[in-house]
């Protein structure tokens, strides 16, 4: 894969040199670290998490409307993930730093808790979080949360990927969401 597909946009806001670097990407000789994906640390990733805390909807390619809601708990340390299924149901995702890793507790429906590690190094293209472990797990097999990705396309805009496994066979199902409502801190932070 071409390097620069990881950094759609290499040149930032550097519109004068587009026709140069159009040049350069036809004729093949654009210098690597032009190209090359920054690199985002754990911590730093957790700190862009940060910037969901508010209300989501998305709809599912069978218009199926998701609604998910961020907020902060535990002095900030830990990004809340809250899924309304249907009245009354509801899943949870809990995010938290772990020394130099970045953790996601996935507290699901069927009854089991999905541990995932964000793959590192991440970068500015999306953050995936790939299973490790679960408690209450009957068999490996058993349908679990095995991965998912977040891609922050803006300020109000999302790009969120799940990968379930279910009998050892993967269903991923992947929704753009739209920032509904932002929430403001309660203490002024």
């Amino acid at each position: 894969m071409n390097s620069c597909a990881l950094n759609p946009r290499p040149w930032s806001n550097s519109w004068t040199r587009l026709p140069t670097i159009l040049a350069l990407l036809i004729s093949g000789t654009l210098p690597a670290s032009f190209c090359e994906a920054q690199e985002i640390a754990p911590a730093e990733v957790f700190t862009r998490l940060k910037s969901l805390v508010g209300e989501w909807e998305g709809k599912t390619e069978k218009e199926r409307v998701l609604k998910v809601i961020y907020r902060l708990v535990a002095n900030d340390s830990v990004l809340v993930e809250s899924w309304t299924l249907a009245p009354g149901q509801e899943t949870l995702t809990l995010y938290h730093l772990d020394g130099t890793d970045l953790l996601a507790t996935h507290y699901c429906a069927v009854g089991n808790q999905p541990r995932l590690r964000l793959k590192t190094p991440a970068t500015e293209s999306g953050f995936v979080f790939e299973f490790v472990s679960a408690t209450n797990l009957a068999k490996p097999e058993s349908t679990h949360q095995h991965q998912f990705e977040i891609r922050l396309l803006g300020p109000d805009l999302m790009w969120r990927s799940e990968t379930y496994l279910e009998s050892g066979k993967a269903e991923t199902e992947a929704v753009t969401y739209k920032k509904q409502v932002a929430f403001a801190p309660l203490f002024g932070s």
